[in-house]
């Protein structure tokens, strides 16, 4: 098994591999970046040189994956919007500052500028509402517009570039037109996730949660629990929009047996452990690389927080990715109840245990976690 993390955008790709890591691109000016780093055998300074050599070019996301609007909000709606219509294939939009499936919208694009989104969400119905309700406005004002200057008779250039204005207006909003009406009034903080082939349990698209724990101030960082998320819904599988707990070595079983039905029960459990340890160790590794012991610690909070990872299956090596999604801090714990309340129990406990006696401050950029994580 390996992790995954892919960067569309900037067009790279970093797995893990037995004896470090890769790194991989098509894109020639990342390409150079690699080269900078090639040589180097420690995977952790592999890492840091090359986002320092690709850092060096301001207009590269990887030196803000948090997309941070700044002061000019209307450039950075143009520069993700554009970068969207450009970009052929499917991905999900969120904002870094919210949680439980709060407007987590899919966008398909053709690369040639039509968006078509959807979302799971209840938040999104409110987006398209207020979007409609802007589009008839502006079309009202457009239109009154248009009839006063026929009356004053105005220059015909005038006139035609209002009524071409009138003409375009449409009843429906465009893709476009919402992504960036959610942009501007309902994403601080944007993030973008590029939609992948992720494995199904039963039919129903999974994730699987991984929650990790410091409970000693100098101690280590632990996998204490961890779940599979499965849901029917087309966009996300949150707990809170319907989707379900699922104990992660079952989830893991039925993926193996509907990849293998011909395979007796004692393979399967066998792939199956091997998977989960993998799983586990490799998280546990991440997490202590993400928290680092030292004196560091003022910068983020370091001790408690959950990895949601998604199982992608790889057909040449017929065994389970698991790509890296995204990191939570104050995750919920209902999925883990549903099936061991025990253990969600004791989480929670846990949870406040640290944030009264453990002494730590919240990270302030999701690019700086990341990549520190990555970094070691």
């Amino acid at each position: 098994s390996r992790f995954v993390f892919e960067n569309p955008f900037d067009g790279f790709v970093i797995t893990t591999t037995e004896t470090g890591i890769d790194i991989a691109s098509e894109n020639p000016r990342v390409q150079a970046a690699i080269q900078d780093s090639l040589n180097i055998e420690n995977s952790t300074r592999r890492l840091r040189t090359f986002f320092t050599a690709l850092s060096r070019d301001k207009n590269y996301s990887v030196s803000k994956l948090s997309l941070d609007r700044g002061t000019n909000t209307a450039l950075a709606e143009e520069r993700i919007v554009g970068a969207l219509e450009r970009e052929v294939g499917s991905f999900y939009i969120k904002s870094a500052r919210t949680a439980g499936g709060y407007l987590v919208i899919k966008v398909e694009s053709d690369g040639q500028g039509e968006l078509r989104l959807a979302s799971d969400s209840p938040e999104f119905e409110v987006l398209l509402e207020e979007t409609r309700r802007m589009l008839k406005a502006k079309r009202l004002v457009t239109l009154a517009l248009v009839e006063g200057f026929r009356e004053m008779n105005v220059s015909p250039e005038v006139l035609a570039k209002h009524e071409s204005i009138l003409s375009q207006l449409r009843d429906e909003p465009s893709g476009s037109t919402l992504l960036y009406k959610a942009l501007r009034n309902f994403m601080p903080s944007p993030i973008v996730e590029k939609v992948i082939p992720t494995e199904t349990v039963d039919g129903e698209r999974a994730e699987f949660r991984i929650i990790c724990q410091r409970l000693e101030p100098n101690g280590q960082l632990a996998v204490i629990a961890s779940y599979a998320k499965v849901s029917t819904n087309k966009v996300s599988v949150n707990i809170s929009l319907g989707g379900s707990g699922r104990d992660s070595r079952q989830a893991l079983m039925r993926i193996y047996a509907q990849r293998f039905p011909d395979e007796s029960l004692e393979t399967i459990e066998s792939r199956t452990e091997t998977a989960l340890g993998d799983l586990f160790d490799r998280a546990g590794r991440f997490a202590n690389s993400f928290a680092p012991l030292s004196g560091e610690r003022s910068e983020f909070l370091l001790d408690d927080f959950a990895l949601d990872i998604c199982p992608v299956w790889n057909d040449i090596t017929q065994e389970i990715d698991f790509y890296f999604l995204e990191l939570q801090q104050g995750y919920g714990c209902d999925g883990l109840e549903s099936i061991d309340p025990d253990t969600a129990t004791l989480v929670r406990a846990n949870t406040e245990y640290i944030r009264n006696d453990v002494t730590a401050v919240r990270a302030k950029d999701a690019f700086r976690r990341f990549a520190r994580a990555i970094l070691g």
